[in-house]
């Protein structure tokens, strides 16, 4: 019997405010109200972040002779998209943000779906796992398995945003 499997996936969407006051551009708006900051010596400030972690589990049988073989994989996929929103401001400047907004959304989408790649990814490793002698084996092979498909996609995270500027070739730039 082929073993079953199933991903779970809880991502939110959380806001931060943006006092857009007139005599600020939107850029010191940005500036004054990002909770989002680098790590490391840049301490560079972003406007949108999405974060995500990957937890997986499975069940397995073991026969009488020892060997073992996994029967069921579950990987729960767990995240959130922190976007700013827009407080006062003109029309004008709503507009700006809305155009902005809409194109930093589109970048954080994007890593939203590496991560439900790599959360299938992970399900498909588990899943091609042969039988082994003992259950040992299997549970050392499935974590490192699984580690390394979880790693391969933090990497394509880090290519992602050094490909898009962070999603400045998606649109995402501030013109105010």
């Amino acid at each position: 019997m082929p073993a079953q499997a199933e991903v779970f996936e809880d991502f939110a969407i959380r806001h931060y405010d943006v006092d857009a006051r007139t005599g600020h551009s939107l850029k010191d708006a940005f500036a004054a109200s990002s909770p989002i900051t680098a790590t490391g010596a840049s301490g560079r400030r972003f406007h949108g972040y999405t974060d995500w972690h990957i937890k997986w589990n499975w069940r397995h049988r073991s026969e009488a002779d020892g060997r073992c073989r996994i029967t069921s994989v579950n990987v729960a996929l767990t995240g959130s998209i922190l976007l700013p929103r827009l407080s006062g401001g003109t029309s004008v400047r709503q507009a700006a943000f809305d155009r902005y907004l809409t194109a930093l959304r589109e970048h954080e989408d994007g890593h939203r779906r590496i991560a439900q790649e790599a959360a299938r990814d992970i399900e498909r490793a588990l899943l091609m796992l042969p039988e082994y002698s003992d259950c040992r084996q299997l549970e050392a092979e499935a974590n490192a398995r699984a580690r390394a498909r979880l790693d391969a996609h933090l990497e394509r995270e880090k290519a992602y945003d050094r490909d898009t500027g962070h999603g400045r070739t998606q649109g995402a730039v501030l013109r105010d």
